[in-house]
């Protein structure tokens, strides 16, 4: 093993200099990370992050045998869903849903935005029915309208909350916090 001569060499007062952090460098590194912390809690209220569930779900127009769903729309078009029996419960009327079609690459084409409509309590294959009203008719947020064809099906994402990503944060905080034990 080697050692380095010029080890003895260095003052006292090169070691100082070398071994100590610059008060400038600290205090401006301090402010830095307080700025970027302030910055994050500033964005996280502006930006929203949905909770979303997914159903499969087939187009179909207001002629077909739907006389039972009292639309009371003007749209021309509604998508039936079929959600699993798990996220059932979130669903409520007038929710936000976006349907990503299979045959029309969503980034290409955009999506299609509609409101649920209604849910039907009558289980099928572990699945439930709801009713979805498609609020541009076949033009999607892209501003393509897309021909219809009998039987069109797709992925729809039911919006069941939009909170805000610092609600969602400060959420997860107060359940972590909750499951330690009061002490008196």
């Amino acid at each position: 093993m080697k050692k380095d001569k010029n080890l003895h060499l260095r003052s006292p007062q090169v070691q100082e200099i070398i071994g100590e952090v610059p008060p400038w460098l600290v205090r401006w590194g301090l402010s830095a990370v307080f700025a970027v912390i302030v910055l994050f809690f500033c964005l996280s209220w502006f930006i929203r992050y949905p909770e979303i569930t997914t159903a499969t779900a087939r187009i179909i127009t207001t002629t077909e045998d739907v006389a039972k769903i009292n639309l009371a729309s003007k749209s021309e078009f509604i998508a039936e869903g079929f959600i699993d029996e798990r996220h059932f419960h979130a669903i409520e009327s007038g929710q936000p849903v976006h349907i990503k079609l299979t045959s029309y690459p969503f980034y290409e084409y955009g999506v299609l935005n509609g409101i649920v409509r209604e849910k039907s309590g009558i289980q099928n294959q572990g699945k439930f029915k709801i009713v979805i009203i498609l609020i541009d008719g076949l033009v999607t947020t892209h501003g393509r309208t897309i021909p219809y064809y009998e039987n069109m099906t797709g992925t729809a994402e039911i919006v069941i909350q939009n909170p805000r990503l610092i609600q969602r944060i400060l959420s997860s905080f107060s359940k972590r916090l909750a499951k330690f034990p009061k002490t008196r």
